[in-house]
This record gives structure tokens, C-alpha cells and sequence, in this order.
């Protein structure tokens, strides 16, 4: 399934995605066949009658014959940035904000900056939602416009700066709120002008959002219609974003680990020094020398894509993605927010890992490393360097990156989930939309994940 700003991705929808066509707006919309110019009448007259049945019933309750917005929390004034430039020049207080939070780097001003101007050219995709209280900042719900599909058939989603584009590395995005203030509450009324802007403003199918722990919970009590003749938004379910976890203690307590891990981080160390050359761990975090870090990481991300016999890695940094992360890793570096581990045999480079860093917390990210390096077991010594560096900071945990597997539950069992929702307007049109997008969508992540756990064959 491909994403598609205005500008036309590589990744495009398999010929089964193909075979029905939607009604887009005049600009891109193709000649309709018999069947999906049916499809279209209905639609349209489904509207018509669900226009006329709602305006009679209002009438009849004695409600106004519009309802533009449903009512919202009066503590907070909310709009909208449609611009790269409001955008950047909102930094400062995002910054503010983001510096009060819980710090996840995905909420980064720099990193999501990055993003969108790499990902996200056109303005009028922008959706940025801002909640002020008495003029201050104290909410952002950083979003887009997401066009999935082509041609004929395509779907508009509103998506959290991150998703779907590069999401394997922007990995938990979310609402960024002021601690201060009432989470729910600024995410409420972060949500409710999305649900009720953008439906109309940009002909949103549905609203896509990740929830941080402040939110634990999506409640439809929050989009309760105005009156009987409304029908509220459907709220769907998502599989939660789950991320391993590493609790670190408090120096000088020591670091506990399985015994199978301080095996592989004995049995590194000891296969490195019985090569007879020098080897070491170093973290790159000056922004002089983050750049040349970062392209070795590349070559190396790129090298693990491609070796052979072993289970297929993919390889995050194609296309558009690599100059958003090396852009993303400067500015995060240039303010002590990134650091580029390394592990030098003989003066080479052989594995690189990429940490994202706050004053609690570090974040594993992307990671490389040569088919030289296989036999010595690198990943195991750098990560063990990175929560000993981590824990010497009084970081309180290590995220070993989202989806657990065999080689993060190593480490530790703890898991963390944030939870995923749709939200789909009552609207005929998002409705129609949404029922053919959802098996889709799931089929695709089916063959998606069928591939990851594949071994890779040599030639």
C-alpha cells in the first residue's frame, strides 16, 4: 500500500487494491466503469437522503439546521498551523513544551521538523493542531494528510507526523501535552476539531492517532453527538505499539541482566581480543563528526539488509528516508539528544547503533553491521555499553525499540503498549471508505509480516 503526499511515491498498491474505483475529487478522478459510476449514484443519493432525514429531525427538535462543532472544553483554544513556516516558527514553544514532557524523542521539535519537511512538502497537507490555555502552549498534535492509494482509488487519512511514511523509525509517535495540564483534556480537544474539521477542510476518511502513556485510552464519551440527530464518529481498534523495555537502576547499584545476555557480551569481548587487534566502543555524539558516524551506519544498515542465511532485516534508510534521518540525527546530536555507537576492530568501523537520548530514558534505533562482525556477537557488547553510559546519566530505562522479538526478550521481558485507534467520521463517504480500506489493510500486513520472518537466500 503506498502513502502518497502530492508528490508521487515509489511504492504503489498491489492489482488487487485496484479493482473498484472511489470517487476522488475532479482533479485526479478517472472515467468510471458502469459498476463504479453505480456505486457513485448511490453514494451520492445517500447523501442527499441522510442530509434531508438529519434536517428534518433537527428542525423538529428545534436544533439549528448546521452544526459546524460540537462543544469543547472551554479551558483551551485550539486551531490549526497549515504552514511550514507557522510550523517552524512555533519551534521555541514547542521546544518549551516538549523540554516539560515526558521527552519521547519522537516527539523531538528537530526530528518531526525533519519529517515534514522531507515528507510533507505541500502546506495544505500540513495538520498541525495547537491547545493554548490563556495563550499559552500546552498541547501538540503534530499531523498530515495522508493520501493512500492511486488513480482511482484512493483513501485520505489524517495520520500523526511519522505514521505510515517511515513508520519502522519513527516509532512512537504521539500527543505532546504539558504535564502540567490535564492530558485527556488537551487531547480531547486536540481530536474533536480534527473530527470535526477534518472531514469537511480536507475530506478525511478517518483520523489515525497513537496514544503515550498520559492517555491510556481512547473514550468515545469524548465525540458524544450534540443531539439525537447526530450520529457520533466509530472509534476502531488498532493493535497497540509495543516496545521492550529495559528498566536500568539507580548507580551504584549494578546492571542485572539474564545470564544468557552477560554470556553474549562475555563470549564478544572474548572473540574480539583473541583476533590479537585493537577493539573498542566508542558514542559519537559531536555534531562536527554525527554526520560522517551516520553515513557509516548507513553502509552498514545496508550491508545487514543484505546478508544471507540470515532472518531478512529490512532496510529503513531507502529513498526519502536516509537524508530525513540524517538530518533528524544532526539537529538531535547538535543538542545532546543522539549518539552513534560504534565498534572499531583495527581501526574499522563494524557495527554502528544509533541511540536517541532524553534525561530519562535512551532509545535503541537504527542499527548496522558487517558480515565480518556476525561471529563476534557486536550488537550484545554495544547495547550493553549503551545502558551502562545510560544508567551513568541516571537514565531509568533502556526502549530496545518497538516490536519485541527473541533478541529484545533477551534482555527483558517487560513490554510497554500504546494503544492505536481509527476514527472514522459519520459521514456516508467515510464510511464507504473505511469498509474497503480495513480488509485491505489487513491483508497487506499479513504479507508484510510474512516477509520480515523470512530467511534470506544467497544467490
Amino acid at each position: 500500500m503506498s502513502v502518497l503526499p502530492r508528490r508521487p511515491m515509489s511504492a504503489v498498491l498491489p492489482p488487487v487494491m485496484l479493482t473498484q474505483a472511489l470517487p476522488t475529487s475532479a482533479s485526479t478522478a478517472r472515467p468510471l466503469g458502469d459498476g463504479a459510476a453505480g456505486l457513485a449514484r448511490s453514494l451520492a443519493g445517500a447523501r442527499s437522503v441522510g442530509r434531508a432525514l438529519v434536517t428534518t429531525a433537527r428542525q423538529r427538535l428545534g436544533a439549528p439546521a448546521e452544526v459546524t462543532e460540537r462543544p469543547g472544553d472551554e479551558r483551551y483554544e485550539v486551531g490549526r498551523l497549515a504552514s511550514h513556516a507557522e510550523i517552524a516558527a512555533l519551534r521555541p514553544e514547542w521546544e518549551r513544551l516538549y523540554e516539560a514532557g515526558h521527552q519521547n524523542p519522537f516527539n523531538d521539535p528537530g526530528w518531526l521538523l525533519a519529517w515534514a519537511r522531507t515528507y510533507v512538502p505541500v502546506d495544505d497537507d500540513l495538520w498541525v493542531v495547537t491547545v493554548r490555555r490563556e495563550g499559552r502552549l500546552v498541547g501538540v498534535l503534530p499531523c498530515y494528510l495522508a493520501t493512500i492509494g492511486r488513480h482511482g482509488l484512493a483513501f485520505r487519512s489524517i495520520q500523526l507526523f511519522g505514521c505510515l511514511i517511515t513508520s519502522g523509525i519513527t516509532e512512537l509517535p504521539s500527543p505532546l501535552t504539558h504535564p502540567g495540564e490535564d492530558p485527556r483534556g488537551v487531547t480531547r480537544t486536540a481530536l474533536r476539531y480534527l473530527i470535526d474539521r477534518a472531514p469537511v477542510d480536507a475530506r478525511a476518511h478517518w483520523i489515525e492517532i497513537t496514544l503515550d502513556r498520559d492517555v491510556p485510552w481512547l473514550e468515545a464519551q469524548w465525540f458524544r453527538p450534540t443531539s439525537a440527530a447526530e450520529h457520533p464518529p466509530t472509534i476502531m481498534g488498532k493493535a497497540p505499539r509495543a516496545v521492550v523495555t529495559l528498566p536500568l537502576p539507580t548507580a551504584p547499584a549494578p546492571l542485572v541482566l539474564k545470564r544468557n545476555v552477560k554470556e553474549s557480551v562475555r563470549r564478544a569481548r572474548n572473540r574480539l581480543t583473541k583476533t590479537g587487534k585493537p577493539w573498542s566502543v566508542r558514542a559519537v555524539t559531536g555534531k562536527e563528526e554525527i554526520a560522517a558516524a551516520f553515513e557509516t551506519l548507513r553502509q552498514l544498515h545496508t550491508a545487514r539488509s543484505a546478508l544471507t542465511g540470515k532472518e531478512s532485516h529490512m532496510n529503513s534508510l531507502t529513498g526519502l528516508a536516509e537524508p530525513f534521518l540524517r538530518e533528524a540525527v544532526v539537529d538531535l546530536a547538535g543538542r545532546g539528544r543522539a549518539a552513534i555507537y560504534q565498534l572499531e576492530l583495527d581501526g574499522e568501523v563494524i557495527a554502528a547503533q544509533l541511540v536517541l537520548t532524553n534525561t530519562r530514558a535512551s532509545y535503541l534505533s537504527v542499527s548496522g553491521l558487517s558480515a565480518e562482525a556476525w561471529n563476534y556477537s557486536p550488537m550484545a557488547l554495544i547495547i550493553h555499553t549503551v545502558a551502562t553510559d545510560a544508567m551513568a546519566r541516571g537514565a531509568d530505562r533502556l526502549h530496545l525499540s518497538a516490536g519485541p522479538d527473541e533478541a529484545k526478550l533477551r534482555w527483558s521481558e517487560q513490554v510497554d503498549y500504546y494503544p492505536q485507534f481509527l476514527v472514522v467520521p459519520p459521514t456516508p463517504a467515510a464510511r464507504l471508505a473505511f469498509a474497503a480500506y480495513w480488509p485491505l489493510s489487513a491483508a497487506l500486513r499479513y504479507r508484510r509480516e510474512f516477509h520480515l520472518h523470512t530467511i534470506r537466500g544467497g544467490d
